[in-house]
């Protein structure tokens, strides 16, 4: 997206502590060449792939909570914070996603049967052993400068298949070390088809645009079946058709702090068509996405963004798309979690 422009049941796979397969993973597959040339995906893992995301889209303007059409404050009342791992166990009770990269050897770019890896335009992902919020590895990722450039890593369900609850909520470590001028950046995605049209997928994002946070909304016709070809969130050049809605909602002030480990967490529910982010435990008002019209969209604007049916795809890492960036990008994630409620923040190692 652009300025000047997920009762899930218990059919959730057990994908516990960084444990389990997503549908469609496999294993073996086709190792990746660690960063794909302009135009070209790589991928780590099953070869399956998913749903290509959006281009284009205007960027809205934020509001205030409670501001008409323009955001509003969604009700966080039930949204009191788990303990966030911070007693011995890395992972708490009840979350469906956990992963803090322990498990992989330093410089590992596949990460099956947990996650397909998932590259384009020269990015680049792997495990890495020099920086980590706690114990001694993360996620490394590298995005050269440019537009279309990603490093992804994907958890992904046939379309009839639910892998997060409806409303759930995530958590990462961060680093960033710089946030593009014009770019538009994305750390995280969910997706599924729309219960109007299953051969229609809706995405809700978090990430921002011209140094401020800017959530995304898009939706569009699969690319393949949904799984295959592998696609992460943004789009690609080879795209055969073009988002039906594109919306962003650009925040006013807010921005995420570089260069050192932040606390990203994200609420999505398809249900009540409602997104929240929480950066270091505070909550971003300015891009709250509560059951109303909100942001600027291609197609026009603002509208609600509706929700999924079901979130069957989830996508966590580094892309920049839109207007190419003027900077390469390094970034980090740790201590990932996703459950139906929500998570907290770790206490500093």
């Amino acid at each position: 997206m652009r300025r000047h422009l997920f009762r899930y049941g218990l059919a959730l796979l057990a994908l516990g502590c960084g444990a389990g397969s997503p549908a469609g993973g496999g294993t073996g597959g086709v190792p990746g060449s660690g960063g794909a040339a302009a135009g070209t995906g790589g991928l780590s893992g099953s070869g399956s792939g998913g749903d290509a995301a959006g281009s284009g889209g205007a960027a809205g303007t934020g509001g205030a909570p409670g501001a008409g059409g323009t955001g509003g404050a969604v009700d966080a009342g039930s949204d009191a914070p788990m303990d966030g791992g911070r007693d011995a166990s890395p992972c708490p009770a009840g979350v469906a996603v956990c992963e803090d990269f322990e498990k992989y050897a330093p410089g590992a770019t596949d990460l099956t049967p947990d996650w397909l890896t998932y590259t384009y335009g020269g990015g680049t992902i792997k495990v890495d052993a020099s920086k980590a919020f706690k114990g001694s590895k993360s996620l490394h990722m590298t995005t050269p400068a440019g537009g279309r450039k990603y490093a992804d890593i994907v958890k992904q369900n046939p379309r009839d298949q639910p892998l997060l609850p409806n409303r759930h909520y995530g958590r990462a470590m961060v680093w960033l070390t710089a946030t593009p001028a014009t770019v538009h950046w994305n750390i995280n995605h969910a997706a599924g088809p729309l219960a109007s049209d299953p051969n229609v997928f809706a995405k809700y994002a978090q990430g921002g645009q011209v140094g401020v946070l800017e959530p995304g909304y898009l939706t569009r016709a699969w690319v393949g079946d949904g799984l295959t070809p592998l696609r992460g969130g943004g789009p690609q050049d080879d795209d055969p058709n073009t988002p039906a809605v594109d919306c962003a909602l650009a925040a006013r002030t807010q921005t995420v702090p570089l260069k050192k480990w932040v606390c990203w967490e994200w609420m999505f529910d398809a249900s009540a068509n409602a997104l929240q982010l929480w950066i270091d435990t505070v909550q971003q008002t300015e891009i709250d996405v509560a059951n109303r019209a909100v942001g600027g969209c291609v197609s026009g604007g603002p509208r609600i963004w509706q929700g999924p049916r079901a979130f069957t795809k989830m996508v966590i890492g580094w892309e920049q798309y839109t207007s190419p960036s003027e900077v390469p990008q390094e970034a980090w994630i740790d201590d990932l979690m996703v459950g139906d409620k929500r998570i907290g923040c770790p206490l500093p190692p």
